[in-house]
């Protein structure tokens, strides 16, 4: 967001490098401080818990169970437009009505990226910081919080990404590794992904 407050004019990618830059440090902070890597793994998520494909699998059967209250989000958003006249928007869709590798680029961006970067410090590094400081509970509607509205929808998405990331968390906690989350999180942007190319 900073960066493109700026005059100068930037490559996109320079956008995402201070979130790179954060989640690198977050992630190396505790081996500087002496953790050992087994339990810094450990701590973020990232093992292969009971295996690749059923951690995956868990999390397509968890993204099914989250649906509920993914509905629920979506519910709440309706009514924020309702009342307030604001849609959500998203920079992406602009990148879809573009030409074929710009719309690549932005599959690999929401498919693989987003839920590796993000889950990673989201779920691995924030909800169980969070959680051991405010509880489960508070630290996942906190984290959830905070994932929301550093999602550009505007205020209107914020209802349903909250819901999203919920369902991440409780993922996290019910698997302890991240590919769970991550799977939920690449199949959700990946319908949306479906989505947006069959409009275009």
């Amino acid at each position: 967001m900073g960066l493109r407050a700026l005059s100068l004019e930037l490559p996109r990618w320079a956008v995402y490098a201070p979130m790179l830059v954060a989640l690198i440090a977050g992630m190396a902070w505790p081996l500087l401080r002496g953790m050992t890597r087994t339990l810094w793994s450990d701590s973020l998520g990232l093992h292969l818990g009971a295996g690749v494909l059923s951690e995956a699998g868990a999390g397509l059967l968890g993204w099914l169970a989250g649906l509920p209250l993914m509905i629920l989000g979506m519910i709440a958003a309706s009514w924020i437009i309702k009342y307030t006249g604001e849609y959500p928007s998203h920079p992406i869709i602009e990148v879809f009505a573009g030409n074929g590798w710009a719309k690549l680029g932005a599959v690999v961006l929401a498919v693989v990226w987003a839920p590796i970067s993000e889950e990673i410090m989201f779920r691995g590094l924030l909800f169980p910081g969070l959680s051991a400081w405010l509880r489960w509970l508070l630290g996942a509607l906190s984290g959830a919080f905070i994932f929301a509205v550093i999602h550009p929808q505007g205020w209107a998405g914020v209802p349903a990404i909250m819901a999203l990331a919920g369902v991440f968390s409780l993922l996290r906690m019910w698997r302890q590794s991240l590919i769970a989350p991550m799977t939920a999180h690449a199949l959700n942007n990946g319908i949306m992904c479906a989505m947006m190319l069959m409009m275009w």
